[in-house]
């Protein structure tokens, strides 16, 4: 449940047994997502994986990832391939099948086909046409590289005793083991073992349900001329100034674009510029030297987590941000790790406002830093009134905006909108650096 209006509750909030508030768990909309089969648009990038498990399944192997601790802040993964059961062999065998040919096809498509298939096959992909269990015709393609995989798995039902309809995917539905069956042909059972066993991150296969999502439709559904935004800053519990600037009329990422703009001419028109001047002031303001990927080589500059290229020296404009490296750096000196000098900038936050840093034209480095900037908007859910926050991440799009091509742009924003964040922000957890 949401939209308590008492000043400081929980934006969102659970209920339990009887009825009392308590603190919201984010795994319940992951949980939900994974029953609802609520996927990405795009899975395809995860098919090896999928495909990879499968064959191991049929010969009752499976993976085995751990992540330990060990000395200090590190942690060790492992990863083994390990024998397992009958049941393990048969719910890993059908999850990895399904989420294989989910990658490419509808779920309704292949619900209840049985063996025998038969394959036709063009260039790239390979089309199987069977009878469903109604007696209705049916068919679904994979590329041709998994055409062995699906060999394996039409094999391995033929010859499994308990498959008296002949499915091509016998779900389990065992008395006294939870039960796992596939009972609806619009979508799939909830894979989240199988995606938890082969280190999937949860928004990588099913869709992450994040308060930033809630906020937006709230705020757009919420807002009307006649009470400029006094709704929605009380539904989300913003301060209304702060719901004005993230949230009102519309969009929420264009009016941050559009008010910070604005907000930059009109502060050096007080100064005593013309309202020309200011605008070219801004403009220069957000010019950034813009290298190509083979530049940045030629040039051996670092390219950062989130795609910024520099030295590891920071130049901030003490007017527009502040500059903690020196004093990290000597910490970490005292702590042993290493010459203060040669310790690299680690101010991920401050390359906005940063002269050392300069922009990377090109598709990958691009998807890092919205990510990275997708990463900084989300903290800005857990710390609405923390207007740093919100500045950094409007004069990060605007740099992009203003410094970035459109066709690198564009590919960069698809790659987020299908795969995710970026996996090198992802993993390490950007949102964690900003303090």
């Amino acid at each position: 449940m949401f939209g308590s209006t008492v000043k400081g509750a929980s934006l969102f909030f659970s209920l339990d047994a009887n009825d009392n508030v308590t603190k919201f768990n984010f795994s319940a909309l992951q949980k939900l997502s994974a029953s609802i089969d609520l996927r990405k648009l795009d899975t395809s990038n995860l098919s090896s994986i999928f495909s990879d498990a499968l064959l191991l399944a049929l010969e009752s192997k499976f993976y085995l990832i751990k992540s330990e601790a060990a000395d200090g802040a590190n942690r060790i993964v492992s990863k083994k391939i390990v024998p397992i059961h009958e049941y393990k062999t048969r719910r890993s065998v059908v999850s990895c099948a399904a989420m294989l040919l989910a990658n490419y096809n509808s779920p309704a498509s292949f619900y209840g086909a049985k063996i025998p298939l038969l394959a036709t096959e063009t260039e790239d992909e390979v089309t199987y046409h069977f009878t469903k269990t109604d007696g209705s015709k049916g068919s679904f393609s994979v590329p041709k590289e998994y055409q062995p995989a699906i060999a394996g798995l039409e094999a391995w039902a033929r010859k499994q005793d308990f498959n008296e309809k002949m499915l091509l995917l016998p779900f389990p539905t065992e008395v006294g083991i939870r039960s796992f069956e596939w009972r609806t042909p619009h979508r799939l059972p909830s894979m989240h073992r199988v995606i938890a066993h082969l280190a999937i991150p949860h928004g990588q296969f099913y869709l992450n349900l994040t308060s930033s999502r809630f906020r937006a439709l709230m705020a757009k559904d919420s807002y009307s001329d006649e009470d400029l935004g006094v709704e929605g800053s009380m539904l989300l519990d913003n301060d209304l100034n702060t719901f004005q600037k993230a949230y009102s009329d519309g969009d929420p990422e264009e009016n941050q674009l559009i008010m910070y703009e604005s907000l930059e001419v009109v502060s050096r028109i007080f100064k005593g510029a013309t309202k020309e001047e200011a605008i070219a002031a801004v403009l220069a303001s957000l010019g950034r030297e813009t290298l190509t990927f083979d530049e940045v080589k030629k040039s051996k500059l670092h390219i950062n987590q989130n795609g910024i290229a520099c030295r590891g020296i920071p130049d901030i404009d003490r007017e527009m941000g502040g500059d903690h490296h020196r004093s990290a750096a000597k910490a970490a000196e005292k702590l042993g790790l290493g010459d203060a000098g040669k310790v690299p900038c680690y101010q991920f936050d401050q390359c906005a406002r940063c002269k050392s840093a300069k922009m990377v034209d090109d598709v990958n480095q691009v998807y890092k830093l919205i990510s990275f900037i997708t990463v900084l908007e989300e903290r800005i859910n857990l710390r609405p009134d923390d207007e740093s926050l919100l500045d950094t991440a409007v004069y990060f799009r605007l740099l992009v905006e203003e410094n970035i091509s459109d066709d690198v742009l564009n590919e960069a924003h698809q790659k987020l909108y299908f795969d995710g964040l970026h996996p090198l922000v992802e993993k390490m957890q950007a949102a964690q650096l900003i303090t």
